[in-house]
This record gives C-alpha cells, sequence and structure tokens, in this order.
C-alpha cells in the first residue's frame, strides 16, 4: 500500500465497548489504538464507530472495518450463505460409476466452491469467501465456506480486492487461510495482552 490503511473491530465486555483501531503505514509499522463513542471529539475513527453502533442496534454482525487513507470504508459483514460443491456434477459421477473422485481436475472441477478465495460482486458489494488451500496435499474438506458481504460504506469506493493477499496467508491458522485480513488478529491479540 501506498498509503495509511485502518483495521478496526468491536469489543464488549461486561461493563463498555470498545472500539479498536490498528493503522498500517507504507513502511510496516503500526499503530493500535481505543476508541469509544464519542459525540463531543471528532477524529477520523467517529465513522467508525457510528457504523459499530448502528450495526449493533439493527442486530447486524460486523466482523470489522477497513479505512483507506481517502476515507474510504469497507464494512465486513456476515451473510447466510455458503458454498456446496457441484453437487450435480458429483452425483452424475457417481452414477456414471466414478467412484475415485480424486486428483487435482477433479479436485478444482468438482469442488472450486469449496477451495482457497474467490470473490465476486453483486450490485454495489462485494462477497467473498475462504475455503480450503486448493494445492497441496490435503484431499479433505471439513466444511463449507461461509460467504461474506464487504459492504461500501456510503459512497466509498470498494477496495477489498486489493486486500485479499492479507488472508492468502497460512500463518494465522496453521496450514489454513485466514477468513478475514491478518491485521485483525493482531488487533485480537492486542486485546488479550
Amino acid at each position: 500500500m501506498k498509503d495509511d490503511i485502518d483495521f478496526g473491530i468491536e469489543v464488549t465486555d461486561e461493563q463498555n465497548t470498545k472500539y479498536i483501531f490498528m493503522t498500517i503505514h507504507p513502511d510496516g509499522t503500526f499503530n493500535i489504538s481505543e476508541q469509544t463513542l464519542n459525540l463531543f471529539e471528532a477524529n477520523k475513527y467517529n465513522q467508525c464507530v457510528e457504523i459499530f453502533e448502528n450495526a449493533k442496534m439493527n442486530s447486524v454482525k460486523v466482523h470489522g472495518i477497513i479505512r483507506d487513507a481517502l476515507g474510504n470504508i469497507n464494512i465486513i459483514k456476515d451473510t447466510e450463505w455458503f458454498t456446496i460443491p457441484e453437487i450435480y456434477s458429483i452425483k452424475a459421477e457417481l452414477a456414471n460409476g466414478n467412484t475415485k473422485l480424486r486428483g487435482k481436475e477433479k479436485r478444482n472441477e468438482l469442488l472450486s466452491s469449496c477451495l482457497d478465495i474467490k470473490m465476486f460482486n453483486e450490485g454495489v458489494s462485494e462477497y467473498y469467501f475462504v475455503g480450503t488451500i486448493g494445492n497441496g496435499m490435503r484431499w479433505l474438506i471439513n466444511r463449507a465456506a461461509n460467504i461474506r458481504k464487504i459492504e461500501p460504506f456510503e459512497d466509498s469506493i470498494l477496495m477489498f480486492e486489493k486486500l485479499l493477499p492479507l488472508m492468502n496467508v497460512t500463518f494465522v491458522h496453521n496450514g489454513q487461510l485466514t477468513i478475514i485480513p491478518f491485521p485483525f488478529k493482531y488487533l485480537r491479540e492486542h486485546l488479550n495482552k
């Protein structure tokens, strides 16, 4: 990235709600700050805090917020959608007597909706899911992938596609891809200190 980028999460404990933000600078250094809802003090995080507050009032789960240096805000939300394999193609293969559906070619043909990181657009939002790593020794897919929604705040530009490499890492979950950009892991670790 050529400019600063902010990642934010909401954390609620027994007594209050905090909003933790990590600003990552182009040189790789970062700052972490805690925010609260404060109507009398203006800062660059006010809109982000309001997004979390409004989501809570509307019973919407927000996994995180990403804000670029221009003020574009993308919101990561859950959907009720999940991926499934090509079940009709699998059924046809089995009906034709092919019970050995192994190998890289068959895996990509029949299970592509459960592999790697995929993204698609629908309307003004982007959707993505993170499945099992498609290459390598793993041949077992334990579960479907949840599809998450990236929603632009107001007239913000969608920038999430540029951040996909931040999920194509295996150090967050040993040997697995991470479902949200890895800076959110550092925010959670900061909270556990």
